[in-house]
C-alpha cells in the first residue's frame, strides 16, 4: 500500500489486529465502535420470539429479506466507493459468514 500509492504508515500508531469471530465485541475503526450486526441480530432475535409461534416461515422470510436489503443499502451508502462482497462471494454468504449476521430460521419440529 505504501509503494504504489505513495502513502506512509505511522508504525507507532498502526496496529494489525485479528478480528475475532465472536461477534459480541465491537470493532474500533477510525474512532468509531461498530456494533451494527450485533444490534441487528438482537432485534431479529426478538422478532423471532414474537413471530415464532405457529408457522413462522413466511414472516421469517419477509423479515430476512427486509434485513438483507437494508444491510446492503447501508453498506453501499456508507462507503465512498461502491461496496461489494469479496470476489466469488454472494451477498448472503458475505452477510452471514463474513459479517456475522444470523438470519431467522424456523426451529426444528419436535417429535410427538
Amino acid at each position: 500500500m505504501e509503494g504504489p500509492f505513495g502513502l506512509t504508515i505511522n508504525r507507532t500508531k498502526t496496529l494489525v489486529r485479528q478480528v475475532s469471530h465472536d461477534r459480541n465485541d465491537g470493532l474500533d475503526f477510525l474512532g468509531y465502535r461498530i456494533w451494527l450486526i450485533n444490534r441487528v441480530n438482537r432485534q431479529t432475535a426478538g422478532r423471532s420470539v414474537y413471530h415464532g409461534h405457529g408457522r413462522p416461515f413466511r414472516q421469517f422470510f419477509m423479515i430476512n429479506t427486509h434485513v438483507v436489503h437494508s444491510l446492503i443499502r447501508h453498506l453501499r451508502r456508507r462507503s465512498l466507493r461502491p461496496y461489494r462482497p469479496p470476489a466469488g462471494t454472494t451477498w448472503w454468504d458475505h452477510l452471514t459468514h463474513d459479517l456475522g449476521w444470523r438470519p431467522l430460521t424456523t426451529p426444528p419440529k419436535a417429535h410427538r
